[in-house]
């Protein structure tokens, strides 16, 4: 039941991963991550989604066998729904009618909820075991895969249960995104865009040249590895990897997760941007700069008619950030900076606030 000893095990820090990264267009096809692979356990559990098991998962499975592993893998259905007590609970389940101890690792195999999923079951399985991450979407790459939040949603707001656990080793392989649509596609755009915003002229600049994915792919990564190094349990400068997500959260919860988050969190950027300027942050001609930027690469920055401002206000009481159940939001005070806000980077949204950015909006 114990296996042996891991290095990473229990949450490692960031930092300690480096030389268990591997960064390249191809590399999932190499065996260079599988002997490393091997120094971790020789029983490895892929959790995967339904649709990623069809892409890659099978095959991943009988090359890893091949390679002596010994092998299982248990899926999900596809999609945020998904994302739940319930199914973490399922798999778990499904874990232990095998007999599968703590000397196992388990590997992620998928987008943003399939690692955040996966992360919370290795977080807690046996009290916690080693897991890889493989992330197969440009959101997951470039975000969800980086920083060790692992968590599910729950019916009051998303991410609302979870731990801080980092992967022992990722898998970051550009080839992957041949099989995204264009939506999974915007899903991660809206990330890096958010980079550039609270971070990076230099990225944002990219942006606007509208240069290749693969070119984003590393920048946006070594961004938010940066400040989570400075930052891992989000008490100062992480915060402001959450600017749009305010919002944007409670616009995928309030929508059933209908509208993408891509689509969500860009529309959380313009109206937290809109709020920034209502403060005296941010100069209006760089608010419609943001708004004719995510236009430019195909965002439809619209809400449905019937999300009421009272129920936006409720679930955003929820959000992580709140301080005695006020929504706090990230601020713009230039194109890539945020107000500091003596470290607390975040200030207070009250409801008139939101109210006047969401008329503005419409």
């Amino acid at each position: 039941m114990f296996g042996r000893e891991y290095p990473f095990y229990n949450s490692c820090p960031l930092e300690a991963m480096n030389n268990n990264i591997f960064m390249e267009k191809g590399v999932f096809q190499t065996s260079l991550w599988r002997e490393t692979l091997h120094s971790i356990a020789d029983c490895v559990v892929i959790i995967t989604d339904d649709h990623v098991e069809k892409l890659y998962g099978v095959s991943l499975k009988k090359d890893l066998e091949k390679c002596g592993f010994n092998v299982y893998c248990f899926t999900f259905p596809v999609g945020e729904s998904s994302k739940t007590r319930k199914w973490k609970e399922h798999i778990e389940n499904q874990m232990l009618q095998a007999a599968l101890g703590r000397d196992i690792c388990i590997i992620s195999l998928g987008g943003g909820v399939v690692g955040d999923l996966a992360g919370f079951v290795a977080s807690t399985y046996c009290r916690g075991v080693p897991f890889v991450s493989i992330p197969t979407t440009l959101l997951a790459q470039v975000d969800a895969c980086i920083g060790g939040k692992v968590g599910v949603n729950t019916p009051w707001s998303k991410n609302s249960i979870g731990v801080f656990y980092h992967p022992c080793m990722m898998i970051i392989d550009p080839d992957f995104l041949l099989s995204l649509s264009p939506l999974e596609i915007l899903n991660g755009i809206a990330e890096i865009v958010k980079y550039a915003l609270v971070f990076s002229k230099d990225l944002l600049k990219k942006l606007e040249e509208h240069v290749s994915l693969y070119e984003l792919i590393e920048p946006s990564y070594r961004i938010k590895k940066e400040i989570v190094e400075k930052d891992p349990f989000e008490k100062g400068i992480r915060r402001i990897l959450n600017f749009g997500h305010t919002i944007g959260h409670a616009i995928e919860t309030l929508s059933n997760y209908q509208i993408s988050h891509g689509q969500a969190i860009a529309i959380g950027m313009l109206l937290e941007a809109h709020c920034s300027c209502q403060m005296n942050y941010l100069r209006e001609e760089e608010l419609f700069a943001i708004k004719a930027l995510l236009e430019d690469y195909g965002f439809s920055l619209s809400l449905p008619q019937k999300l009421s401002k009272e129920e936006f206000f409720r679930i955003m009481k929820l959000d992580k950030k709140a301080s005695s159940s006020m929504p706090r939001f990230v601020v713009l005070e230039d194109l890539g900076k945020v107000s500091p806000f003596d470290g607390s980077y975040c200030a207070p949204m009250d409801f008139p606030m939101l109210k006047e950015a969401l008329q503005w909006f419409a």
